[in-house]
């Protein structure tokens, strides 16, 4: 289904699978997607490299770790959802979620449905972490775990990977399964990505550099005509600036 927009491939899955199978599978492709390109981001920007991280601190210590920080819990929230329960709470106040789980119901096989098992359950092993990092502190905060005498579960960036791997496993499954398939789990974006942002950052760093350099020699030298001036910004670009 390359090259075709989200339509056309929910479209085409629906057609091939169903309303409902397609549309499901259409929404947690989707989803998963978007939680493997948060990834990549948080991958490509803090676990790279050491000379990125200097980039980043260079530019703003504090802001990129704020940006660290969400990008990995958006990451575990993510994925907490893809691995959700069915549903959410009880009697009147159930509520469905949008999880893989709902693919099993898809299935037409005893074989399937005992693969589907499997596979779910080298899921739920690998997302405990997740889901504890979820519940006791990022939707919720733990009394223990905020006062030091309890830990959450290690998580790592390893951990992190090998439950997307395995989610993608299955998803790879379900093409090759329902639509005899090889489905690329590619979450491929333009070129104007998180590398991007790196390339500007570092020709904005050399050549602040630059001029500082040129600012010292200047004072140096008592060439005072030769001062480089302030750069001229845009309103909207000062702090509380207005459009």
């Amino acid at each position: 289904m390359a090259g075709k927009n989200p339509d056309e491939v929910r479209k085409e899955l629906i057609e091939k699978l169903g309303e409902e199978f397609g549309a499901d599978l259409f929404n947690l492709q989707n989803a998963y997607f978007n939680v493997r390109i948060e990834w990549r981001f948080y991958r490509s920007l803090f676990g790279t490299n050491k000379e990125r991280i200097d980039l980043l601190n260079a530019v703003s210590g504090i802001f990129f770790r704020t940006l660290e920080v969400c990008l990995f819990e958006a990451v575990i929230l993510g994925l907490c959802r893809l691995t959700d329960p069915l549903q959410s709470g009880r009697g009147e106040r159930a509520k469905l979620n949008m999880t893989f789980r709902r693919l099993e119901n898809h299935l037409l096989t005893d074989e399937e449905h005992q693969r589907f098992t499997e596979f779910l359950g080298e899921i739920e092993e690998a997302s405990e972490f997740a889901r504890d990092w979820r519940n006791r502190k990022i939707s919720h905060s733990d009394y223990f775990v905020a006062q030091g005498q309890a830990k959450l579960e290690q998580a790592s960036r390893e951990k992190v990977q090998l439950l997307l791997d395995k989610i993608g496993e299955l998803l790879q499954w379900v093409y090759k399964e329902r639509l005899k398939v090889s489905h690329v789990l590619d979450a491929s974006l333009s070129i104007e990505d998180e590398m991007r942002v790196l390339e500007l950052l570092y020709d904005a760093i050399q050549g602040e550099e630059a001029e500082k350099r040129r600012l010292e020699k200047c004072i140096e030298e008592k060439d005072f005509k030769s001062l480089p001036l302030a750069p001229e910004r845009p309103e909207w670009l000062r702090r509380g600036g207005r459009r």
